[in-house]
């Protein structure tokens, strides 16, 4: 908060006790002139879980427009409470006059007996900030902001909000059948309800006092933004986020009641335009580090999990009835325009890893197993650049396993592809840039692959490498030799199309295996 800001916010109790209101009437300034206070309302704080620039923007614009003598009083109180309804109530305090205005989010105005801005919250459409900037700056917000003609409430701009996400206490919500028969946290809006149904599971409101219900049982996840969680003092009351699914976006609504609004004069609407116009770009250009976010909540025991691509097309499919009820809007085709026009943001789930580790044994000392590796037949892939290896911890010993892997298994036979990314060392695709530019170097490495549960050994063939590539099995060394045979063994996890590999134990590492986890591609 500004100086200013902090100074004014005031309580509950002295606003019922005065009926603090902008109709009371302007009050002498020190230039002789007057001041007029906006009393404006908030269920949250200002700005204050970092993912909010508007209000704060709009707040001290009222007073830089005006040169002072239009200000704003700030209620975080009054509809601060623990009541599922308390954004519903807040949008009808707006229209009726009883507070001059706030920033309520899109979802809060149909509980409110508000229709029209429903559609902002189309599942799975507006997926990124870009996109969200986009919609607050595009003529769809004006057309929204027209439906609220006469309702008693003026819009004056939409500003950029947090991302909700998939957030759950026990196991990640990634695909239909995680959401089925579950118990999750809805903010009483129309559109979240049904999509929460569409999924399979059960929508609940509740507000503030989710941690008890998620502690007694009764609750199992909710639609969260990151930000706030953090904030909130949260860890892992429901620290399973889907990091690559956004299902809607929280869009805030600059807005005054319309009596405040016919009450000013020209003059200071004019100010009030201009404070939200403001408002409404700061939004836009704010800095939206979700990223920084995550590493701290995963310092603190939260997890990232990312839906692979099936996951991803049966929650389309899900929600697919949700978008039909709102193609009856003609603006759900301009909300699906500007989603299509950016990719969706995806949280960095490395921020969640802990630094890598290997072991040197001599090849003695691992007992390979005979049996068959259970992890599953396909084609995975890892594009691992030098920052990809400092983040990791590995350091300048891995600086050979950068470029693009493709390693893939069939049956009890694997085979592992690289293409170089030309980074600063040279040495990419585990030296595969010292080699004459005509050499075939592919496989880098090939072999059987056998295994014991959810450990894997990957044993390379050098004979066998030589009969595919341009190497020759009778050079001890050097660039031109085959790669020896060897074996690695490694822990592995698949967590939808994401497959991580931990606990290298080798007695050359192939360090490729574990700088960052590799994603399914067929």
């Amino acid at each position: 908060m500004t100086r200013r800001l902090a100074a004014l916010v005031v309580t509950s109790a002295v606003l019922a006790a005065t009926g603090c209101v902008a109709t009371e009437g302007p009050t002498p300034d020190k230039a002789g002139g007057t001041t007029r206070i906006l009393t404006l309302a908030s269920i949250d704080a200002v700005g204050g879980n970092g993912m909010s620039y508007g209000p704060q923007e709009f707040i001290d614009g009222l007073e830089r427009e005006s040169g002072g003598r239009l200000t704003a009083e700030v209620d975080l109180t009054t509809f601060g409470g623990n009541e599922a309804d308390t954004e519903m109530r807040l949008v009808e305090a707006i229209a009726e006059g009883r507070v001059d205005g706030g920033w309520p989010s899109t979802r809060a105005f149909a509980g409110a007996g508000i229709t029209g801005l429903e559609v902002v919250e189309a599942p799975l459409t507006i997926t990124s900030y870009s996109a969200a900037a986009e919609l607050v700056e595009s003529p769809t917000a004006d057309a929204l902001l027209t439906r609220l003609d006469g309702t008693g409430v003026v819009g004056l701009g939409l500003a950029v909000g947090p991302l909700r996400r998939p957030m759950a206490a026990d196991a990640p919500l990634l695909e239909p059948d995680d959401w089925s028969g579950l118990a999750i946290r809805s903010y009483a809006s129309p559109v979240q309800d049904a999509t929460i149904r569409a999924l399979g599971a059960t929508p609940v409101h509740v507000t503030y006092t989710w941690p008890e219900e998620v502690r007694a049982g009764r609750l199992h996840g909710l639609e969260f933004d990151v930000a706030q969680y953090r904030l909130n003092g949260m860890t892992t009351e429901a620290g399973r986020i889907t990091g690559n699914v956004v299902l809607w976006p929280k869009v805030l609504v600059l807005s005054l009641s319309e009596q405040t609004w016919e009450a000013l004069t020209d003059e200071q609407r004019g100010w009030v335009e201009a404070a939200a116009e403001h408002a409404v770009t700061a939004s836009v250009e704010g800095r939206y580090d979700e990223d920084r976010v995550v590493q701290e909540l995963c310092r603190a025991g939260a997890t990232v999990h990312i839906a692979g691509d099936e996951q991803l097309d049966a929650l389309a499919d899900a929600v697919a009835p949700v978008l039909a009820s709102l193609s009856t809007d003609p603006l759900l085709a301009d909300l699906q325009r500007i989603g299509a026009n950016h990719d969706p943001d995806i949280l960095d789930a490395a921020r969640c890893r802990p630094k890598v580790t290997y072991s040197k044994v001599a090849p003695s000392e691992l007992t390979v197993p005979d049996t068959p590796s259970s992890l599953p037949d396909g084609t995975y892939r890892v594009e691992i650049d030098i920052e990809d290896i400092r983040a990791s911890g590995l350091g300048p010993p891995a600086y050979s396993s950068t470029g693009i892997w493709t390693l893939t298994v069939s049956g009890t036979e694997y085979a592992i592809d690289c293409a170089p990314l030309r980074n600063p060392t040279g040495i990419d695709c585990a030296h595969a840039e010292e080699l004459p530019d005509d050499f075939d170097y592919n496989p880098r490495e090939v072999g059987v692959i056998t295994g014991d549960d959810d450990v894997a050994y990957f044993h390379h063939d050098k004979a066998t490498e030589a009969g595919l590539t341009d190497c020759d099995p009778q050079i001890a060394g050097g660039p031109l030799s085959c790669f020896p045979s060897s074996t690695n063994r490694v822990s592995w996890s698949l967590d939808g199309d994401e497959l991580t590999f931990s606990d290298l134990v080798a007695d050359e590492p192939a360090l490729y295996y574990i700088v960052e986890p590799w994603r399914r591609i067929g």
